[in-house]
């Protein structure tokens, strides 16, 4: 049983409490209780301390009897020593001061006196040196105090003693217990009214003073507050947007929570969108987010966002994310909002093509011109699959328009693409992509703007033909592909959408394996039927059409699928009908356009859909029969 310090000498005699004991290279220093209450002899050993370039050695042993305020302020001045720093207990040297005071806990049936003093020195070490880690440090003394067989240890008791010291810390060091409104002292502020300074700290226009300095730091230049938090529905992560002021001005951006929890990360991450963080400064920042978080928990909005588009949880309970607006029934009040959160600026513009310009009527006014145009029409009636697939438990797939150039592919790609968002691949942000792009950008698409179609222009630009016949298995799997991590393997996003592509070559052409034709529906020719100065005329209208008018029949058609719920299971029936349809023409053909009946299913069943939805210019007829032979044709 290690004994605890009771007394000690100094250098002229007295006798006094215990000393810590910091020893660098050969000499050793003590420092008394009453050092500490002397700031310009403490400011003095401290920069003796750091001046050194050998490892500082600290005994922590005596402050097992120091009397709780002086223990207090020893715990904050070695936390603040910056130089290369261990904890030494008995023999035992440790890299970090919470790993030395759990080796001070003694076997409590040994020495019962001893093991409270030790375990309440433990969780002080936690509230101080670790404020913004409470549940991993008092975790930490849990696993201790059952190594030494306390029983009935609750992590929830150990928490709640360390945050009663924390806030007692905290009370002590700004002189009251009175909360103050962020508004109060920044009335421009981006937060809600009930929002406070964090205890201890200081917000002004000049910026955020912590209560005690960390790392010789102090001061964040720039008044900083966490507005709001957000909960990820698919895959359960935590964010915050960050709001700090510059140049008079607001800025706000979200960031992970686990960034916003990490000295590198939150300088790597954050720094270069202008949150006033540095190197020097990043502990002192991680721990007033931290702080800011924890006081205002009750007052801080939790707002759930997606990082994919399409059918939330629920399916149609869940509402339909397009672009930054959640669809959902008409009059539904109760329906939970979701926004759009993507995990970075690409996913973000991914997300923000699809959005409308003109009206539904200038876009209806437009399609008519595609009337006489079966290719056309096909391309238009495929758009609308991908938000039916889930309901009909039906798999991706791929629509290739091929021909040669100047034949209307392109053409083709931007109507079907006018339903959802901006279809000119020149200006951004647009739902047309091109091939020129990596394999996992071609990958983030999908897996971003599920249940929505993927447009890709002209397979010439690939520069690996290989990463075709990836992208194509890729695309009808409607799985990311797996990935490991340094603990792990990352978790794998999922989709169901359609892709349109277009080239100069059949796209399995690009494909040595002859599985990919059963998961490609090719056309190849002009969409126009034949090249003519009228042809060209006319797609040249049809271009500059779709660009003043598109992203409205796609809501429409949504909307028409959250109101009308109750008609789901005939629209199911309706569409089990078509495959049993397509599989009995198949029978005549081959077994390939067997395996492709549910895709041809998909597209019938949406083309009559979309004439209820949308009382399309035209008729309905069947879009498939008239394309049949073409369709089918070995590729």
């Amino acid at each position: 049983m290690r004994s605890l310090p009771e007394t000690d000498t100094n250098s002229k005699g007295a006798t006094h409490t215990a000393a810590i004991r910091i020893r660098v290279g050969k000499k050793v220093g003590r420092v008394f209780p009453e050092k500490l209450c002397d700031a310009e002899k403490l400011a003095a050993l401290k920069r003796k301390v750091e001046a050194h370039q050998a490892t500082v050695v600290t005994e922590i042993d005596a402050l097992l009897v120091w009397a709780p305020p002086s223990r207090l302020d020893a715990l904050f001045f070695l936390n603040g020593l910056e130089c290369e720093h261990r904890f030494r207990v008995g023999k035992e040297v440790f890299e970090n001061i919470l790993d030395a005071a759990l080796a001070l806990v003694p076997d409590p049936s040994v020495d019962t006196p001893g093991y409270q003093a030790a375990k309440m020195l433990a969780l002080e070490t936690v509230a101080v040196c670790f404020p913004g880690a409470l549940e991993g440090g008092c975790s930490r003394l849990q696993e201790r105090l059952k190594e030494l067989g306390t029983k009935g240890v609750r992590i929830d008791t150990l928490l709640k003693e360390a945050r009663k010291i924390l806030e007692a810390i905290r009370a002590a060091r700004r002189g009251d217990d009175s909360e103050r409104l962020v508004r109060d002292v920044l009335p421009d502020a981006p937060v809600g009214p009930d929002v406070v300074v964090p205890p201890a700290y200081s917000i002004t226009e000049e910026g955020v003073v912590a209560p005690f300095p960390i790392n010789h730091e102090e001061r964040i230049n720039a008044p900083i507050v966490v507005p709001r938090r957000h909960m990820d529905t698919t895959t359960g992560l935590e964010y915050a947007t960050l709001a700090w002021k510059r140049e008079g001005v607001w800025k706000e951006r979200v960031f992970e929570q686990s960034t916003l929890a990490s000295t590198r990360k939150i300088v790597e991450e954050a720094a270069g969108y202008g949150v006033p963080v540095t190197s020097l400064t990043a502990q002192l920042m991680v721990r007033y987010l931290s702080d800011f978080t924890e006081a205002n928990r009750g007052h801080l909005p939790m707002t759930r966002v997606s990082s994919q588009l399409g059918w939330q949880t629920g399916g149609v309970e869940g509402g339909f994310l397009l672009g930054n607006e959640l669809l959902t029934p008409a009059e539904d009040e109760r329906a939970p909002q979701v926004r759009f959160l993507g995990h970075d600026d690409g996913d973000d513009q991914i997300a923000a093509g699809f959005y409308t310009r003109g009206t539904l009527e200038g876009w209806l006014r437009v399609i008519r011109k595609v009337r006489p145009y079966p290719r056309i029409r096909l391309a238009l009636y495929t758009s609308f699959v991908p938000s039916l697939l889930e309901l009909f438990e039906s798999e991706s797939f791929t629509l290739d328009l091929a021909g040669r150039t100047t034949t209307g592919k392109t053409t083709t790609l931007r109507v079907a693409a006018s339903s959802w968002g901006n279809p000119d691949e020149h200006r951004s942000p647009s739902v047309v992509k091109t091939w020129d792009s990596t394999s996992v950008y071609r990958e983030r698409l999908p897996a971003v703007q599920n249940h929505l179609p993927t447009f890709l222009d002209d397979t010439k630009y690939v520069r690996d033909p290989s990463e075709v016949e990836r992208t194509l298995y890729s695309i009808s799997q409607g799985l990311a592909r797996g990935r490991g991590t340094q603990k792990g393997t990352a978790a794998q996003s999922s989709w169901q959408t359609v892709m349109f592509s277009t080239g100069e070559q059949s796209i399995t052409s690009f494909a040595e394996a002859g599985g990919t034709r059963a998961r490609v529906l090719a056309l190849w020719g002009s969409p126009f039927g034949g090249g003519s100065a009228n042809k060209g005329k006319l797609a040249r209208q049809i271009n500059e059409g779709v660009k003043q008018h598109f992203g409205h029949a796609g809501r429409v058609f949504v909307r028409y699928i959250l109101d009308h719920a109750d008609e789901h299971d005939e629209w199911i029936r309706e569409y089990q009908r078509e495959v049993r349809k397509f599989d009995q023409w198949a029978s005549e053909v081959n077994s390939i356009a067997g395996r492709m009946a549910p895709h041809f299913a998909a597209i019938a069943t949406a083309a009559w859909l979309a004439h209820q939805a949308l009382d399309l210019p035209w008729e309905y007829e069947d879009p498939i029969e008239p394309l049949w032979d073409e369709l089918n044709r070995p590729g």
